[in-house]
């Protein structure tokens, strides 16, 4: 009996520790909206490039924890920062940044939700750390400000492909190519958000299609495993064909979405009529 308890205790061990409860998102804000003042003349915070942010998500925590920010100025050295953490009397994440320019401490303050989204508008500011509590409570370090920004935050983490299938749609071969995470797309031929498929389609170029997926874009407890395809002869000699995705969870439990026809995808995407 002890044995067995202790086969079933390592086993449960072993599976655990097989699975990945958390997770690093990749955020960028490009072309941020800024007002700057660095006090000093020779000091130019006015213009900020692009922001960074390395997240770590786990799904035990109702909260992200910043890993890193990078603040990249044309002007002056960037700031890169690590390991904020989420202060939930101040509701936003607060730090301190060490000898930042010519500042012995400057403060940083990031107002984004606990979890941060994907196409979130986030705000930073930075400031010079003129008078702080006794026990060096970030959310208590008050100064003048030096850069107020804000901008939408995108997912900018690998997304690679992890499936793929060809069909013949108008007697020309179609390639499509499913991404591992659903994510958002804004594009001249078509925006939204739910699982990403890479289309191919021999004579007409590359587009992008978008299935809605059945959970939030930014829950990473799913990731799709299939692309699934279902041919049907028409009466007239055409092939109609239908497609679906297999997603799973972190205990790899499967589902798949409803079949749907293939054709208006490609007549969204593509603006033709197959």
């Amino acid at each position: 009996m002890k044995f067995l308890i202790k086969s079933c205790t390592l086993a449960l061990l072993a599976a655990s520790s097989s699975l990945s409860f958390a997770e690093t998102i990749n955020f960028e804000m490009p072309f941020p909206s800024t007002t700057a003042n660095s006090f000093y003349p020779t000091l130019d915070l006015n213009q900020l490039n692009k922001v960074n942010l390395t997240v770590e998500r786990n799904i035990f925590s109702p909260e992200d924890t910043i890993k890193s920010v990078k603040l990249d100025f044309a002007n002056a050295t960037d700031i890169i920062t690590s390991n904020l953490a989420y202060s939930q009397s101040a509701n936003k994440y607060v730090g301190t940044i060490n000898g930042a320019w010519i500042y012995r401490q400057v403060g940083i303050e990031i107002n984004a939700s606990p979890q941060i989204l994907t196409n979130e508008n986030v705000s930073i500011r930075l400031f010079v750390v003129e008078q702080q509590s006794n026990i060096n409570n970030p959310e208590q370090s008050f100064g003048p400000d030096l850069v107020v920004t804000e901008g939408v935050l995108f997912n900018v983490t690998p997304n690679p492909v992890i499936d793929s299938a060809n069909v013949q749609v108008e007697d020309k071969n179609l390639n499509l190519r499913l991404h591992q995470r659903a994510d958002s797309v804004s594009l001249p031929t078509v925006s939204g958000e739910g699982f990403i498929i890479d289309a191919r389609w021999l004579g007409h170029g590359d587009r992008t299609l978008i299935i809605p997926a059945p959970y939030n874009i930014n829950d990473i407890n799913f990731k799709t495993v299939a692309i699934n395809i279902e041919s049907y002869p028409l009466p007239d000699g055409q092939i109609d064909h239908m497609i679906s995705i297999t997603y799973e969870d972190m205990g790899g439990y499967q589902q798949t979405t409803p079949f749907e026809p293939l054709k208006p995808l490609l007549e969204n995407a593509y603006q033709t009529t197959p």
